[in-house]
């Protein structure tokens, strides 16, 4: 399969994007068993990328990653385009929600730990009282002392 080194160099991508886009490239190789480039076509890439959502259960953006690297790779490496690509089994979009504990939850938690735990917990501002009487705790052998 040729080589999309010398087609890496055009100075419109970062380097990072090139790194990424040369991986992709070498799984795709690896998917299509390094058949003859003048094979590939349409079917391929369908097949790839549904395998990375379906097999490989890939985020959308990572599909997306890898679509954007063969479409490089056709256009600047091979010199021809791969057509429409329908029927794509698309992976997933996962919409993110972190977890944040409100102030309340947070002194429940403390409420719970035991000490030493619990001067450690507060003395670095867990509890959401900067300054407080565990911020003035100091670490010894033995554990943790708070002055009275």
């Amino acid at each position: 399969m040729a080589t999309a080194a010398p087609h890496c160099a055009r100075g419109s991508e970062s380097p990072r994007t090139l790194e990424a886009y040369r991986f992709w490239i070498a799984r795709f190789q690896a998917f299509v068993r390094s058949r003859p480039t003048a094979d590939l076509g349409t079917q391929e890439v369908r097949g790839f990328l549904s395998d990375l959502a379906v097999r490989e259960h890939v985020a959308a953006s990572t599909q997306n990653q890898a679509f954007n690297a063969l479409l490089f790779f056709y256009r600047h490496v091979l010199h021809r385009g791969f057509g429409q690509v329908d029927g794509v089994v698309r992976a997933k979009h996962h919409r993110y929600v972190p977890v944040v504990l409100s102030h309340t939850e947070t002194e429940a938690v403390l409420g719970e730990l035991q000490p030493p735990s619990q001067a450690r917990g507060q003395g670095l501002g867990w509890s959401g009282r900067a300054g407080g009487p565990a911020s003035r705790c100091a670490e010894s052998v033995d554990g943790w002392t708070c002055p009275p």
